[in-house]
């Protein structure tokens, strides 16, 4: 299938494939690499390995792809080292109309244009723009579709009692079944169907877990009791975490009902997942008295328990505090993170630092109980960065480089130079205190 290229292409292109995990695999991406490397020879074209970028298991919402990103920094470089994207159809690059726009149009900033392989408009034509326009609505359109019908089956699954995917809460497990009403699929064979299966030994420890709940026993306790015990985690991994806790004990399934729609997803700006409760009467709850582990007193107990220490909670003023070395220090012995504990004494707030997996975990997971205050790490990185970073001769290179840049802007744009001016004073003040912190 040949498309005349236009004059301002060059001979090398790059490739972009994927595949999202609905109804493709692995096979997918070599089989569109395939068709546009037949392409691009096809049209004298060549493409370099290390242009050839893939996606897997990806949606095309999500622009937050490795090696989606991975080509746009490509693209950016200077001068381009490509003039083409090849992809097998235009919706492998985006799902929906705003994120093509957008990708497209950085792109042909930089004189790149975008090719689909299968579907053989050009660009640079009205009608081409046209029928491209037309392509990326249906493959919005297509997205959203697939979406709601995805939603249609599961909740007509939840509400036969099958199990609509993710992994089972813990104390149950997954048992194919064959359809009870006999439905068959492609090819004629009885469709398989996942329920939920109460696991007796994990079952067990739910009871515990909402029994010592109920006794007024904190999620940090519980944790650390079930680790002492080394009783097996949900995932296998090293041990219970109040927050696992904490899930298990807000989850009604235990009380024998399959629960749907109980939240909503949608995208973020970036095309990133995120998730939002929804009110208790859009829940499509489905009764199962085969999956009942705890007793509906036993569940009211821990709710009224929970209920009333939000309400405490609730009453007291909290403020969202960052923590500079939160997330960044790890502990020498398991690699968990460090985590801020703050503390008050006499009137005074102090932070320190300890091991989330013995603060959180016990011991049994992590002996490790050593605290180091936030003052002495401030400390010491201060004193890194000194010794290290701001040296003469790093804050010589730095100032060269920021004069560097200034004096080209000037040149080129000097309708930016009174805002440059000004952010040159800012970072000579920002020098000279760097210059005097380290003559201290």
């Amino acid at each position: 299938m040949e498309i005349p290229m236009t004059t301002d292409v060059t001979s090398v292109a790059a490739i972009y494939a994927r595949f999202s995990s609905e109804l493709q695999d692995d096979s997918s991406i070599d089989s569109q690499v395939e068709k546009c490397r037949q392409f691009a020879e096809a049209n004298g074209l060549t493409v370099p390995a290390d242009l050839v970028f893939t996606d897997s298991a990806m949606s095309g919402r999500n622009r937050e792809r490795a090696a989606y990103q991975e080509m746009i920094i490509a693209a950016k470089d200077d001068p381009p080292r490509f003039s083409t994207v090849l992809v097998w159809k235009f919706s492998r690059l985006a799902r929906n109309r705003e994120e093509s726009i957008l990708v497209k149009g950085l792109l042909r900033k930089r004189g790149i244009v975008v090719r689909s392989v299968s579907e053989p408009v050009d660009p640079e034509s009205a009608h081409g723009k046209l029928m491209e326009g037309i392509l990326e609505c249906l493959d919005e359109f297509y997205s959203a579709n697939l979406a709601a019908e995805t939603r249609r089956g599961q909740e007509q699954a939840n509400s036969e009692g099958f199990w609509t995917g993710g992994r089972p809460p813990y104390g149950y497990k997954l048992k194919k079944i064959a359809d009870p009403k006999g439905r068959t699929g492609k090819g004629g064979h009885v469709i398989q169907r996942t329920v939920l299966e109460v696991d007796p030994l994990r079952a067990r420890v739910v009871k515990d877990i909402f029994t010592w709940s109920s006794q007024g026993m904190g999620l940090r306790k519980i944790a650390e009791r079930l680790n002492d015990a080394a009783v097996p985690t949900p995932d296998s991994g090293r041990g219970f975490d109040p927050s696992t806790i904490r899930g298990i004990i807000h989850n009604e399934t235990y009380t024998g009902c399959l629960i749907y729609n109980r939240q909503q997803f949608f995208r973020k700006n970036d095309g990133t997942k995120t998730k939002r409760n929804n009110p208790r009467s859009e829940w499509k709850i489905k009764k199962m008295p085969d999956l009942r582990i705890i007793t509906d007193d036993l569940w009211r107990a821990v709710a009224d328990r929970l209920g009333k220490r939000k309400k405490n909670k609730a009453s007291t003023a909290h403020r969202n505090i960052r923590y500079p070395f939160a997330g960044i220090i790890r502990c020498a012995d398991c690699g968990a993170n460090y985590m801020a504990i703050k503390t008050s004494r006499k009137g005074h707030t102090y932070v320190h630092y300890a091991c989330s997996y013995n603060r959180r975990r016990g011991s049994s997971i992590c002996a490790n109980s050593t605290k180091v205050d936030q003052a002495t790490l401030m400390d010491a990185v201060m004193k890194a960065i000194e010794e290290n970073i701001l040296d003469e001769a790093s804050v010589a290179i730095i100032t060269e480089a920021i004069e560097k840049l200034v004096t080209e802007h000037r040149g080129s744009h000097a309708a930016d130079r009174k805002r440059l001016e000004k952010e040159l004073k800012k970072l000579d003040k920002e020098i000279e205190k760097l210059s005097r912190a380290m003559t201290i």
